[in-house]
């Protein structure tokens, strides 16, 4: 195998790099010999073809390059105000009638405001969407509660219940009740 002379300068420069590198002692003579192959670490001449250094082990040909790293793409961080906003909405139909429901739809109106405004940055558009669901359904709940108790207290409906709770009833029966007559 004959090279040219551009060929060989640029092999000559690498194996001085490579002992540089490596800080291997190697006579330069041995460097330039030709035909042979020259361990990087230890500077042992080898045959032509060899894959592994006679004296010290070390692969001859060079490791097959590795594929780039992947870069780790992590998922946009959930807004706050978004998981907020779900739980709130969730409570004013459980634990904090009304109350709940009036923070799930102001907290869901500003996490949607924070991820439209983050360009991407940030995820939970859903859970926004479905804390201001179930915020408005609290919020339709509680004013049926309140026309329901203005009817009966009224006496407009006439059924059973609204009729106990008339002003009327109470006006006639009010204190044998809280008597206990």
């Amino acid at each position: 195998m004959h090279s040219n002379g551009a060929e060989q300068v640029l092999l000559l420069r690498y194996q001085e790099v490579v002992v540089e590198t490596l800080k291997v002692n190697v006579p330069p003579d041995l460097l330039r010999k030709e035909g042979a192959m020259f361990c990087p670490n230890c500077g042992t001449e080898n045959a032509e073809g060899s894959t592994i250094c006679q004296s010290c082990g070390t692969s001859l040909t060079s490791p097959a390059p590795q594929p780039p790293a992947q870069a780790t793409v992590r998922p946009a961080p959930t807004s706050g105000l978004a998981t907020a906003s779900l739980i709130f909405g969730i409570l004013g139909l459980t634990l904090l009638p009304t109350l709940g429901s009036v923070v799930a739809v102001i907290l869901g109106y500003m996490a949607k405001s924070e991820i439209n405004s983050s360009a991407g940055q940030l995820e939970g558009n859903s859970l926004a969407t479905a804390g201001l669901v179930l915020g408005y359904i609290g919020l339709g709940l509680a004013l049926l509660g309140v026309v329901a108790v203005i009817l009966g207290w009224l006496g407009i409906c006439g059924c059973s219940l609204c009729s106990l709770l008339s002003v009327p009833f109470f006006e006639e029966r009010g204190p044998a009740i809280l008597m206990g007559i």
